[in-house]
């Protein structure tokens, strides 16, 4: 089994999660990724994804403050009141 440590290094291992905001909110870095690095993300897919996004965020209640769509990848910026 492998330590921490060279999971780590590997880049295999989740960073710790951070917070920022007040006690009444946070907001939240969100990213996900392919497998395998794939390049899943065409211009069709990012638009499906865009939406999906967007109905998630009203659907649950967070604000979608900003988003980023890659080829193999996506971060979203979320505030939790």
């Amino acid at each position: 089994m492998l330590t921490f440590d060279e999971l780590d290094l590997m880049g295999l291992w989740m960073r710790s999660r951070r917070v920022y905001g007040a006690k009444e909110c946070c907001v939240y870095h969100c990213v996900s990724r392919t497998v395998n690095g794939e390049l899943l993300f065409g211009v069709k897919e990012m638009e499906v994804l865009r939406k999906i996004l967007r109905q998630g965020a009203a659907f649950s209640g967070v604000e979608l403050l900003t988003y980023a769509v890659m080829g193999n990848h996506f971060h979203a910026l979320v505030r939790v009141r």
